[in-house]
């Protein structure tokens, strides 16, 4: 019987000691850093956002994607549609800086709204993308600019975050641009990748006539 209420003693006074535990804890911080990787950010409804005044031709102006350190288009510019049911679809065209022929590259996206009582929130519609791909307005000025953002969750790997300043004209005025980048830095966007998107040299194949003239005068 002493022996069992020396060990029971003992027990007791190491249980209580701190920093003991009977199971490994992980500290709260790392889920917390999971979490705030793998999910897309809370984002607040636009409730008095129009989606007619999203619709139509658009200049991209700066743009943001987690997956890219540096700039890589110009030139990129969309076009809104709202089907009969609906349905929102971005026809969009862009040339990469770095392509000497300046050849137009184009796409589609297609989105539905889950909940018409949130029209800022916005799901793409495609099956190939892998995971939940949202679309969020952040903000826009009826006819004048828009933010917006789009997420994806992914099951195997970190979110993926991209945002994109759209203008009605091929430039923006700079207190508007900060108005705007300062909004993004809640949703974990690095302004240092925020990047210009220039609205200049867009005529399509303009590198690749230049390359074949010089190769004409080498052999004149």
């Amino acid at each position: 019987m002493d022996l069992f209420l020396k060990i029971l003693t003992l027990l007791i006074i190491v249980c209580a000691s701190p920093g003991y535990s009977f199971r490994h804890k992980t500290p709260a911080s790392s889920f917390r850093r999971r979490d705030f990787m793998e999910r897309c950010p809370l984002v607040k409804p636009m409730r008095s956002l129009q989606l007619a005044d999203m619709m139509g031709f658009w200049y991209i102006i700066q743009y943001y994607s987690s997956s890219e350190e540096t700039a890589e288009y110009k030139c990129m510019k969309g076009n809104l549609e709202m089907s009969d049911n609906k349905d929102i679809t971005m026809k969009f065209t862009y040339f990469f800086i770095n392509d000497p022929n300046n050849e137009l590259m184009s796409g589609n996206i297609t989105w539905y709204i889950p909940n018409f009582n949130d029209v800022s929130h916005w799901i793409h519609a495609e099956g190939f993308y892998e995971g939940v791909y949202n679309t969020y307005i952040i903000d826009n000025c009826r006819q004048d600019w828009a933010l917006i953002m789009h997420c994806a969750e992914k099951k195997r790997s970190s979110r993926y975050l991209s945002a994109l300043m759209l203008s009605r004209t091929p430039t923006l005025g700079h207190n508007v641009k900060v108005f705007l980048r300062e909004k993004l830095p809640q949703y974990n966007i690095d302004l240092d990748y925020m990047f210009d998107v220039y609205q200049d040299d867009c005529k399509e194949g303009i590198g690749k006539w230049n390359c074949i003239l010089w190769f004409v005068l080498l052999f004149i």
